[in-house]
């Protein structure tokens, strides 16, 4: 019988602690631990299709292999604290390699992949040398697909829902990414 008081008091600071708001984001479907993500939302896109010399701005070097880089946020500098994911095509020259998604933003995805038929809803493909900043609605994790022969593609999805794609290959890179989600900008130089 003395159990009973303490079990109602474990009780009600249980439901407590369920009402009360915690305030996070929301967390990708299949994804590892069910920390919040940061990848969705805003987000800057670079599409390279045939590559780019150094860039000044990030003291990025240059980068002969077509590419897309993803970076966190809308930052016109394109930190690398804020370099989420790339992917490349072709053989990689040099020290760089094939694409990655990157520890520091939580966006590698531990559950289900991705297909990699996987293709964005309505969505619209961009193939020019531009800079995208994009809002996308939702939050997700990345796959990194290596498709054979130098073709690999990056998904950001949330399970079934696909947020974007980048495409890279031998000759070009490109991105999928749902209509009116993106506005263009200049790439940095």
């Amino acid at each position: 019988m003395r159990r009973a008081p303490l079990f109602s008091a474990l009780l009600a600071v249980v439901a407590m602690a369920v009402a009360l708001p915690t305030g996070t984001a929301p967390v990708a479907f299949g994804s590892h631990g069910g920390a919040p993500r940061k990848c969705g939302g805003k987000m800057s896109l670079l599409v390279w299709p045939y590559g780019h010399d150094a860039i000044r701005i990030n003291n990025a070097p240059r980068v002969p292999n077509p590419h897309v880089e993803v970076y966190v946020g809308w930052n016109a500098k394109y930190p690398q604290a804020l370099f989420a994911a790339w992917v490349a095509g072709g053989k990689p020259k040099g020290l760089l390699g094939v694409g990655d998604v990157f520890v520091q933003v939580n966006c590698i995805n531990y559950g289900t992949p991705a297909k990699a038929t996987a293709t964005v809803a309505g969505g619209v493909k961009v193939s020019t040398q531009t800079a995208l900043r994009c809002t996308f609605a939702g939050s997700g994790v990345f796959d990194l697909i290596d498709r054979g022969r130098g073709v690999r593609a990056l998904v950001l999805h949330d399970g079934p829902k696909v947020l974007l794609r980048a495409d890279a290959s031998p000759r070009t890179a490109s991105v999928t990414v749902p209509k009116g989600a993106c506005a263009r900008h200049a790439v940095p130089r």
